[in-house]
């Protein structure tokens, strides 16, 4: 089982994600927090934003839409890693 120590010792989220959302090795990790991460994603489509639409009320529409989409990929996200992490729990403890 040597192999296996080795691959969970190098393993990490960003590593994990990248093999289960598109099968492939993790190119290039993202360094620093979650939050930092999502902050400089928002900020680039909020500065397009300004870039595209310079009616406030139209911006505004844009960015609550946006901002809708973004909480149901999470929500749907969550659900469905909750229920692969049950189901794999509930595998691991079958013996499977």
């Amino acid at each position: 089982m040597d192999w296996m120590t080795d691959i969970l010792r190098r393993a990490d989220y960003q590593h994990i994600r990248e093999f289960l959302l598109y099968g492939v090795e993790c190119a290039q990790r993202e360094p620093g927090p979650y939050e930092k991460r999502i902050k400089q994603a928002d900020h680039r489509v909020y500065d397009l934003l300004k870039e595209v639409s310079y009616d406030p009320e139209q911006y505004e529409f844009l960015w609550e839409q946006i901002s809708l989409s973004h909480s149901q990929y999470a929500n749907v996200y969550m659900e469905m890693g909750l229920q692969a992490g049950i189901r794999l729990a509930t595998r691991m403890e079958a013996g499977d």
